[in-house]
Order: structure tokens, then sequence, then C-alpha cells
């Protein structure tokens, strides 16, 4: 931030002069000798801080001392024109600080200097000028240069979301997009800024297609992931998830993967991929279907990129019928090692639990497999090997409801003998998400359940807490979202 609120090669000029005083004096290598360095270096811009002097070791102290970001709170007048700019702090206590404050405007778009003549400082916390232009936005901190979010008034973020979901929306800088997306995201989520207007901005991701832009974006999914199981159960929550601005990339992931585009959009397109198949739309599980078929094909010559192989083989085996599974089965016994968790994806559960991870101990230890890339002491490594692909198959499986009624229906079949009955029912409760679900986990325990180690009170003492965590969840879920 001091780097770019200075005035152009300032702050490399000042570090040169640094270190020649450090050779002509070697005791002058504290950072006071820095600071005096790019005193002297700003004294060369005396139009650029004519308002006091600035202190950069005080200015610098502050900052490093601060903790979460300063939020500048923009509010404009549009009868009389003025712009005012204040700041707010998450701690109350803090009351010094030196904020640069840059602008752009819709007719003024230069989002290429950052350096400035405006700060708000400990005497000087409020700033306020005219902009003449109503029908305009006007976007503060150019290039993300300064350490603090931006709230606007609700006329001014429409105005940048208007224009954002035009063809002229890359005119502001790719820097500036991405800071609209991650503050407007986190006023959302702090009830400043209303969920529906979020996805109103956020949809003009629709055409965006660079990393850096919906970088933020991909953050607030990983915020957002905790809701996504619950979207079979509770449709209220589908309603105020808006992920229209998908649906654009879908047709395109394995085209622009193939393709000769940039790394960074390469990494944009899986990264899309991905959230498409952790939101479990359907069209992930056929496409990702096809692309492992046309691979399988001819492994040779239609050959998947490293980045995309688990994702086309864990979500294509999804929907897989049983002839692509024995291949995909074939193709791990070869020595492909990326796809042996991702046999257990099939929503067949015969195929998971019974045919398959009965299987893994023999292939892995009979010298007839060519499994030699695969390196196991003893039958017991191989064993805990597939204890944990049951249990996350469990964990995966028991999300879907229809699944989770034919795992318990089954469950003398396909259970792992080295894995405890216990845990496999912890980890099927923890993955329930509905009480229809929890009610039906109940009836089993109490009807199939006859072992002497396992206490019903405790299961059902488990289930309760599990559905405190199921009401707490949606409960906050429904404030975050209630507009």
């Amino acid at each position: 931030m001091l780097i770019e609120a200075m005035p152009p090669y300032t702050f490399r000029k000042a570090f040169d002069e640094y270190m020649n005083n450090k050779l002509s004096k070697p005791e002058a290598t504290t950072a006071d000798h820095l600071w005096n360095a790019m005193r002297s270096k700003l004294n060369d811009y005396p139009k650029s801080y004519p308002k006091y002097d600035f202190d950069i070791k005080y200015a610098v102290n502050l900052w490093i001392m601060q903790k979460y970001p300063s939020v500048l709170e923009v509010t404009r007048n549009y009868s009389s024109y003025l712009v005012t700019i204040s700041v707010q702090f998450y701690n109350k206590l803090e009351k010094q600080y030196y904020i640069p404050i840059t602008y752009a405007t819709e007719s003024d778009l230069n989002f290429t200097i950052t350096w400035t003549d405006m700060w708000l400082t400990p005497w000087h916390s409020e700033i306020g000028f005219f902009f003449f232009r109503n029908n305009e936005w006007i976007i503060i901190n150019v290039q993300q240069a300064g350490y603090y979010r931006v709230n606007y008034d609700i006329t001014n973020w429409r105005k940048i979301a208007q224009y954002l979901n035009s063809e002229k929306y890359s005119n502001i800088h790719v820097l500036n997009r991405a800071q609209i997306i991650n503050d407007a995201f986190h006023f959302a989520i702090e009830k400043k800024l209303k969920f529906s207007f979020f996805w109103e901005l956020a949809s003009y991701l629709a055409q965006e297609t660079d990393y850096i832009a919906w970088y933020p974006m991909l953050k607030a999914f990983e915020f957002l992931s905790n809701i996504f199981p619950f979207l079979n159960f509770y449709p209220e929550f589908k309603d105020v998830l808006r992920f229209d601005f998908m649906k654009n990339f879908r047709s395109s992931y394995w085209i622009r993967y193939q393709s000769n585009s940039s790394d960074y959009t390469k990494c944009l397109f899986q990264e899309l991929a991905k959230w498409e198949c952790i939101m479990k739309d359907d069209p992930c599980e056929r496409k990702s279907n096809r692309y492992l078929k046309w691979h399988l094909a001819n492994p040779k010559k239609k050959k998947l990129l490293p980045g995309w192989k688990r994702w086309t083989y864990c979500n294509g085996m999804k929907t897989a019928n049983r002839v692509t599974w024995n291949k995909v089965y074939d193709d791990y016994i070869k020595g492909n090692d990326i796809i042996l968790e991702c046999l257990s994806y099939s929503k067949n559960l015969e195929t998971v639990f019974y045919y398959y991870l009965n299987k893994i101990p023999d292939i892995l230890f009979k010298s007839e497999y060519n499994v030699s890339h695969l390196q196991f002491e003893s039958i017991e490594r191989a064993y805990a090997l597939t204890a944990n692909i049951f249990l996350s198959a469990i964990e995966r499986h028991t999300k879907d409801t229809y699944l989770l009624t034919l795992l318990l229906r089954y469950y003398e079949i396909i259970r792992h003998r080295k894995v405890s009955e216990i845990v496999t029912l912890i980890v099927i409760i923890n993955n329930a998400y509905s009480k229809r679900q929890l009610d039906e986990i109940k009836k089993f325990v109490k009807k199939e359940i006859k072992s002497s180690t396992i206490s019903s009170t405790d299961v059902e003492q488990k289930m309760e807490t599990r559905w405190s965590e199921i009401e707490n969840q949606t409960k906050y879920f429904r404030f975050l979202f209630n507009n």
C-alpha cells in the first residue's frame, strides 16, 4: 500500500538511497533510515502532499498494527452533488489512521494512477467533494491499492451493477471488478447490503473470463458451500442462491481446457467445473460422464490434461453404467492410482460397497495383478485404505435421501467389517440434513442394530445433537438471506 500510495518510482528511488547510505554508513540500517530516505524523495513532489507533512513511519506502524481492513462509507447527495467519504473501524478503539483515497468515475476512467494527495487522517476524518454527474458511478480505491473496503449508497451500487452488466464492464480495472464482488459479498454477509442485490451485481460474471475478477466469487462459493447439501431438503434456499451466471460456461469447459487458452483461463474453467459439481448440478454429471467415455474410447489419443483427470473420473463415475465402471476398474489395475477413490463415486451401491471394496485387498496382493506401482507393507494397510474409502463413500451417499434408504436397507451386506458400527453410524448421522433422514436412521437403529457395544440411548442423543445443528444452520441461513 505504501508503494502504491506514493508518486511513481518514489519507493524505488528512496530504497536506492537507503541502500547507498548503508554502504557509506553501515550503522544506517534501521527502519527509521528507510523512512527518512522516503521522506526526502517525497519532497521532490511538493504538490503531492500540500495539506500536511506525511509521517511515513507513523502511518506504516498504524497499518502494521491494524488487524482488519477499515470500511469507507461513500454517500452521495444527488440534490447537492456532494460526495462524502468517511471511515468506520471494526475496533472502535482505532482512532489513528492514514487512508489514501483514489477514485475513478464513469466519464473519467482513470484506473492507472494509484497515488494521491487525498487522505483520511486523524485530523481529517471525512472528505467531501462535488461530482456533478448524477447519472454516473464513482468507484473508490483505484486498483484496490488501499487496505480497506468500500460501501456505497444503494444508488451508486446500482449504477456500478448496471455498468458491469453491460458490454463496457471491462472498462473497470480487473482489480476493481474483483474488489466490487469481494466488498459486496462481505457487506451482504454483514447484512449491510441485500443479498438479492449482490446476485444482481454478481450476474455480470456471466461474461467475465478473467480469473482475478472471478477469484472473490470462488471464495464466496467456499463460504456458501455449507448450504449446498441443504438445497435438496429446503427448497426455500434454492430461491435465494442465484447461480444463473454459471450457465454460460457449462458448454465451454471442455473446449476451453483443450484449447490454447492461458493458464489463468484454464484454472478458471477448472474451478467453475469443480464448483458446478459441488453444487450437485445434474449437467455436471452428464457432461463429465460423456468426457469420461470419450477418453476411455482411446486413452492414448484422447488424453485428459492432468488438472482435469480427477474431475472427469470422479464425477463421470457417479452415473456410469457397469460397462464404463469396469473399464475404469481395469484402468486402475493397469496402474492408474488417481482413480482408486473415484471408483467409489458410483451411485450403484452394490458395485461400490460389495463388489469393489471387497475385492481391493485381493487385488493389492495377488501377483497376477500388475499393481507394483502400489506399495503396501501389510494386509492391514490395504484394509485401512478400503476403510477410508468406505467412510468417504458413506459420507457422500448419505446426503442423498434415496441412496440413504438403500444404504440402510442393505447395511449388513455393504458394511465394512474392519470399521466399527458406531463409527459408521456417526458418519451416517453427521451427514443427514433433514428430520426425515434422521427419523429413518432412528427407526433403522431400533429395528436392526442389536450390537451389545452400541447404546441406543447414545445413538438417539447423537441424532438429537445433529438435529440441533441442522436447526441452527438453517436458522442462520434464513437470517442471512432474509432481506
